[in-house]
């Protein structure tokens, strides 16, 4: 199988660790943009970034999901039903 790439979200570094422990790579974004994102299989967010009417704008072909309030296992989870 194909190691997956999963784009972190600046701040959510405490999620490499298991993300890597679980057979995905991982890279930090400090940007939302898809050319930041390079190869990335799956992004994750912590929706700091919504605006004030609560919306956030994300243009891409790539899944991205809000971990907002999740778990590292939690976390591990959702990315192992998205990718695997």
């Amino acid at each position: 199988m194909e190691q997956k790439t999963i784009a972190l979200e600046e701040g959510l570094s405490i999620f490499k660790g298991p993300l890597e422990e679980a057979g995905f790579s991982t890279v930090e974004i400090t940007r939302f943009g898809e050319k930041e994102w390079g190869d990335a299989d799956l992004v994750m967010i912590s929706g700091q970034n919504n605006n004030l009417m609560g919306i956030q704008t994300i243009e891409t072909q790539v899944p991205v999901i809000n971990v907002a309030g999740l778990t590292a296992e939690e976390i591990v989870d959702l990315a192992r039903e998205r990718l695997v």
